[in-house]
This record gives structure tokens, sequence and C-alpha cells, in this order.
């Protein structure tokens, strides 16, 4: 029986994420999980497009950063995103403009974005129709004027067609189901996140980067590969275990700065700053990774290359076995 090496030190975070029981009991394909995710999504992105402008300011200014960062990918297929999103602003119809929302399927991290940034807007528009928040001391004497002033200034800034309060409840609703169901989703796959995190800990970081630290951006990598698989191009297993890699290769980046920067000492205390800013620099090595599997397979309709050239593939024991066996290389004498 293998035990853990002397410096080997538990973490919180692992044992809480231990804990986690899943809600979903049954194993629904790739395709399931995610369709139901971006059905959620769309269930809340619907009614904004039909009543608002909010969209076309949204994928203006999503289209300009995007042309500031041209190496992100918005979109989970590969699409013309300027030409879409200029026929989105040219349309008068709603339903022509869903239907070009689908075109663009953008990574449901941007969506959930757009959808938050919807409500937060729209705070002090709910708290006027309630008649609350503050009042400028200049209009005390008349509150109601005030409150009805602030309400019709959203209503004109979002042209509306329609009254707001409704669509605000059903975009609270349905970005609440979505955020639960891709917390159902994160379930499924945490053990497979803890195993992985764990024998990256000892195998390969040898006990050196501490254990909170590589659970939260596994945790973190596989809630990004959530956002960013399209169900078409693979399944979801294969697309988090290649997030996975590129945070086990940036965390080893990161770990030999330290050892060169600082002392070994400075290492027993948890440095969770950083772990949002690396996930964003992982997306072009996940591309890279997942575009070399792509032409690989077109390449190599058997597999007997991959094996032999190591590019991981999930694939029974028996298939690999057998696979390694035919592509072993031939001895010279």
């Amino acid at each position: 029986m293998s035990t853990a090496p002397s410096n080997y030190r538990h973490s919180e975070t692992f044992a809480i994420l231990k804990a986690t029981k899943e809600r979903i009991k049954t194993n629904l394909s790739t395709g399931q999980y995610l369709k139901t995710l971006d059905q959620y999504l769309l269930n809340a992105v619907v009614p904004i497009i039909e009543a608002t402008c909010y969209y076309d300011v949204f994928l203006t200014k999503l289209l300009a950063w995007q042309t500031e960062n041209f190496r992100r990918k918005l979109s989970m297929r590969p699409v013309d995103i300027p030409s879409l999103v200029m026929r989105f602003l040219l349309q008068d119809k709603p339903e022509s403009k869903i239907e070009i929302w689908k075109e663009l399927c953008l990574e449901r991290g941007a969506v959930f974005v757009s959808l938050r940034s919807f409500l937060d807007s729209l705070k002090e528009y709910e708290l006027a129709c309630n008649c609350e928040g503050p009042v400028p001391s200049a209009l005390q004497d008349d509150p109601l004027a005030y409150y009805l002033f602030v309400a019709q200034h959203h209503e004109q800034a979002l042209e509306t067609t329609r009254p707001l309060m409704p669509i605000i409840q059903q975009v609270r609703y349905w970005l609440h189901e979505a955020h639960e169901f891709k917390n159902r989703i994160e379930e499924k796959y945490t053990r497979m996140c803890l195993t992985f995190a764990q024998k990256d800990y000892v195998s390969h970081f040898q006990c050196r980067k501490d254990l909170d630290v590589i659970v939260q951006c596994y945790a973190m990598a596989a809630s990004r590969a959530i956002d960013k698989c399209d169900a078409s191009q693979g399944v979801l297993t294969t697309h988090i275990t290649n997030w996975f890699l590129t945070a086990k290769n940036h965390l080893t980046k990161e770990l030999t700065n330290e050892l060169q920067e600082v002392p070994l000492s400075a290492l027993e205390s948890v440095d969770t700053e950083g772990l949002n800013a690396f996930i964003f620099d992982m997306e072009d090595d996940v591309d890279r990774i997942i575009h070399i599997r792509k032409i690989a397979r077109m390449a190599d309709l058997e597999g007997s290359g991959r094996i032999l050239l190591g590019i991981e593939e999930h694939l029974p024991l028996a298939t690999k076995n057998f696979l390694r066996s035919i592509s072993t290389p031939m001895r010279t004498t």
C-alpha cells in the first residue's frame, strides 16, 4: 500500500470538495449537459433581445474588445463574428436577431457576464420602481417624481418596447437556473478534478506547490472548460483534461519562478491572488492542443502514430496496448 510523502499537506479545499454530493444521479452525455445549459441561457437572453437594445450595445463593445484581443476566441465555433454582429445590428425583427445570436454561439462565460451586467445595470431602476433608494436633497419634497425620472431614463436608454420589471424577473430566474445547472455539471467532475490535483501534487509538483492552490486552479479550469466546450467537437471529459494539462504547465512555470525569487519557507502561505489571472492565459494553449489532436486524427485514422508520438487519447486500455505494440519503432542492428 502506497503512502503519501512525509511533506504531504492536506488541503481544506480538497476536503470540502471531496464531500460534494452529485445532484444529477444519472450519467448524461456531453450533448445533454451542454444543450440543457445553453437552453437555460437562451431563455434568459431572448426576452432582453425581444424588448431592449441591450445586446446591440453589448455585442458592439464585445466586437471592439476582440479587435484589441484578437487571440481570444469568443465563439465556440469557427464563425465570422464581425459579420454576424453586423447582421445582428441591421435586423429589425427580434426573431431574426435571436437566430443570429444562436449562430454566434458565444462562449458561455461571455453570456453569463452579459446577463449579470444587464441585471447589475438595472438595480437603480428596480429601486425606483419600488419607490426605494436615495433621493437627491433638492428633490426630497417630491421623491415620486425623481423615481419616475430614473425609471423613464433607464427605459429610454434601453429603448424598451414593453415593461422592464417582468423582463428583469425572467432574466434573473433563468440565470439562476443556468448557474444551478452549471454547478451540477461541475459536481459530476469534482472527483475527476480532485484525482488529477492530488496525483499532480505528489508526482509532478512533489508537494512543493500548495495543494489548495492546485485544487482551486483545477476547479476553475474545469469551470472554464464547461464554458468553452462545444458538444459537436468532442466529449466534455477530454476538454476538461486539456484544461488540467495546461493548468499544470502554468502552475509549473509559476512554481519555477517562485523557487528562483523567494525562499522555500515563503511557500508555506497560500497565495490565491493570481488564480483568476492565469486561467485566461491557458486558453491559447488549450486551443492549440485541441487543434493538434484534430489534425492528428485526420492524418492518422488508426491511431498508431498518435500513440507513438505520445498524443494522449481516451481509448480502452486494451486498444492502447495494441496500438503501442504495433507502433513501437523497429530496433536497428
